[in-house]
């Protein structure tokens, strides 16, 4: 199996299935699940992704949600414009500040 495409943070788009729909979402990689997870293992590398909730519910619309276990082929490469676009929402600055916690919090333990 070739290593995964996308790297731990990259912005990326991601087509979600819900409800007999597609929909091209914009997120960021959290975790790459080399070899696949569970229902795909060693089959296609998968990802979990965060993006903005509203996707799924709009009443969440601007805060962040996690995507899990998006395969490889449902994975896509972005533009500039559109990773600069991802930096300027409310989910972006509220996942950047929540990680940015879990490291400070981290460090104070060691």
């Amino acid at each position: 199996m070739d290593k995964p495409k996308f790297k731990h943070w990259e912005k990326i788009k991601f087509r979600w299935k819900m409800d007999g729909k597609s929909l091209d979402i914009p997120g960021v990689i959290m975790t790459v699940d080399y070899g696949g997870s569970l229902e795909m293992l060693g089959k296609c590398h998968s990802y979990d992704a965060l993006a903005d909730s509203g996707w799924l519910d709009e009443k969440r619309v601007g805060e962040f949600a996690i995507y899990k276990h998006i395969p490889e082929a449902d994975v896509f490469p972005i533009s500039e414009e559109e990773a600069a676009a991802i930096e300027k929402t409310s989910w972006f600055a509220q996942m950047e500040e929540t990680h940015l916690l879990k490291r400070l919090n981290t460090k104070k333990m060691e």
